[in-house]
């Protein structure tokens, strides 16, 4: 004889043992009330024994497998009940808590169940949900002082508090007893997320005259633990919800043009405020078209193809890839300058791609216009032969204008150096020109010389060189300043020198009269 011996309490209370030994089974079968037993002893045998592969369409292995409650539990009945209420879809979670509470309030027979929501750091649990009587005791929505809660005992323990007469219990001088004068209490602890929530309570002022048996805690815990999900859920619903919103209402609020279309087609699905605000079409108007319709359609397969790159790069451009500015053709035919992202998102609904597009009107504007005024700056330096140049102390990095460049005879390409810009002047005049950049970078002493240089191309040419420095908590940072040719005017100056000098030594008088005065006064008169 083997020595397997099972003890078996099935609905109803009927109390089945069962002795197996290798050849036979022998079942013993104890009911309070008379009708035949669940299950028959030729099913018990091949069940234990493994002869047959199925019963009551259940499969079984080899030694034994067999359906029934585990010792402890809550009946199968009940717990079937509290699982089509937590799972109920078209229930809400307030329906699911009071259908579940009164299952409970039902099953254990207390006076009243209820949810308590704990703020320990605030010290208080709040009632979220209550059923049974009598009015008075914990209505939802009451404020509990955790200090005078069996509940604050629960939670501290982590897993179930089961009180049959709590003054006999030794509970008498408990906070909790004294508040309310519960003597009997079931408790189990709520965890939402790994978080300690609160609690589900039955209570009742009146003692139980037996204890609460394991199966009525594990159903206490059961409900706990189905409390948790379903609050987790609804939670996490909630934050959905609200991140919804908060994107919906940052999206409407953007000052740029937003919009959503499938990745196939392209088709525009939905667009924010600002994106009917940029192309004269509404809501509507802008779900029928696809993102193509709103750009020129001479460009339509580059912007095609941008499209697909911008959302596998998730970068921002302004040009097309040919090098040519992106628009957008507004309702009224209007070509708008625009920029453009684009990224890919994963929807219930499929793959989109949001693409984000700005308005650049204003800079593009702007940009001509300062190109405009650099090409007219540019000219009016070569008309006047006037350069200009920076010197960063910090960084010793100097910096030539194009006008700079020409004067020195060097391309566009040429990047100067301090040095380089020295040995451009004179032997004679570059000591000159070394001491006033010293006093300048020392002493903040600003200068204007005149000056010689030669010439990438072996020219000599005179320049007039300023500098205004600039100085920050004591110290020169910047030098600035101007670059002109003065060559003509020097050779002006030469050949009136000469003029000058032959009148004054010529052998003849020479007099030279104002006759735009009304006396024609003498502006010259030579020593002849």
């Amino acid at each position: 004889m083997c020595p397997l011996n099972l003890r078996l309490k099935t609905e109803g209370c009927a109390r089945i043992s069962i002795r197996c030994s290798r050849t036979a089974v022998q079942l013993d079968k104890r009911r309070p009330d008379s009708g035949t037993p669940a299950v028959r002893p030729k099913q018990w045998a091949a069940i234990l024994i493994g002869r047959r592969p199925l019963v009551n369409n259940r499969k079984i292995g080899s030694l034994c497998t067999m359906s029934g409650t585990a010792p402890g539990a809550p009946s199968e009945s009940i717990r079937q009940r509290l699982y089509e209420i937590m799972s109920a879809d078209e229930l809400s979670l307030d329906d699911k808590q009071t259908k579940a509470l009164a299952l409970g309030r039902e099953y254990l027979g207390v006076q009243n169940g209820h949810i308590e929501r704990a703020d320990e750091v605030a010290g208080i649990h709040e009632v979220v949900a209550s059923v049974g009587g009598p009015a008075t005791l914990f209505s939802p929505g009451e404020t509990l002082n955790r200090a005078t809660t069996y509940c604050r005992r629960t939670m501290d323990a982590d897993s179930p508090v089961a009180l049959t007469d709590a003054p006999e219990e030794g509970w008498a001088e408990d906070p909790a007893y004294e508040e309310h004068g519960l003597a009997c209490y079931l408790g189990a602890p709520i965890f939402v997320r790994g978080e300690s929530y609160g609690t589900v309570c039955f209570v009742d002022e009146t003692a139980r005259e037996e204890s609460f048996e394991a199966s009525e805690k594990a159903f206490a815990e059961l409900l706990a633990r189905l409390l948790g999900r379903e609050l987790a859920a609804t939670r996490y619903e909630a934050e959905l919800t609200d991140a919804h919103k908060r994107r919906s209402t940052l999206v409407e609020a953007a000052p740029d043009a937003i919009f959503l279309m499938e990745a196939d087609t392209a088709g525009i699905t939905d667009a924010n405020e600002a994106a009917t605000s940029l192309t004269g079409y509404d809501g509507a108007d802008l779900e029928g078209m696809t993102v193509f319709d709103l750009h020129p359609s001479h460009s339509r397969d580059q912007y095609h193809q941008l499209l697909e790159g911008l959302a596998t790069a998730s970068d921002t451009t302004s040009t097309l890839p040919n090098g040519s500015q992106l628009e957008l053709r507004t309702a009224d035919g209007d070509r708008v300058p625009i920029e453009m992202s684009a990224s890919t998102v994963e929807l219930s609904g499929g793959r989109y791609i949001q693409g984000i597009v700005r308005d650049i009107s204003e800079r593009v504007q702007r940009e001509r216009e300062l190109a405009r005024e650099r090409e007219l700056f540019a000219y009016s330096q070569q008309l006047a032969s006037v350069g200009g140049w920076e010197y960063d102390c910090r960084t010793e990095a100097l910096y030539w204008t194009d006008e700079v460049r020409r004067i020195h005879g060097v391309d566009e390409a040429f990047t100067p150096t301090v040095e380089d810009a020295l040995s451009f002047y004179h032997p004679e005049d570059r000591p000159k020109m070394q001491a006033a950049i010293d006093r300048a970078i020392e002493d903040g002493e600003p200068y204007d010389l005149e000056l010689r240089i030669v010439t990438a191309d072996d020219d000599l040419r005179w320049v007039r060189v300023q500098c205004r420095p600039t100085r920050e908590d004591g110290d020169t940072v910047r030098l600035r300043g101007t670059f002109q040719d003065i060559t003509d005017r020097k050779e002006r100056e030469r050949e009136l020198r000469l003029r000058t000098r032959a009148m004054d030594e010529a052998g003849v008088g020479i007099s030279i009269a104002d006759a735009t005065e009304p006396d024609a006064p003498l502006v010259y008169v030579n020593d002849a």
